[in-house]
């Protein structure tokens, strides 16, 4: 073996679409930045990705409730 790729697989990614309330969502996306800001070297921005850059997406829906 030569170590060469020979076949690079594109399986499906799975991500959730959380219905939430958007109080709820403001505070859990406050609460996310400061710990990036606070542990992190990197941006929040860094992380995003549009569906439009994923291959095979298979959205998982969820309604989350408190």
């Amino acid at each position: 073996m030569s170590g060469e790729v020979v076949h690079t697989p594109y399986g499906r990614t799975y991500y959730v679409n959380v219905e939430v309330d958007e109080e709820v969502m403001r505070d859990v996306v406050k609460d996310v930045q400061e710990k990036f800001r606070k542990y992190y070297s990197t941006s929040l921005l860094n992380f995003i990705i549009d569906i439009e850059e994923l291959r095979k997406p298979c959205e998982i829906k969820v309604k989350a409730k408190l």
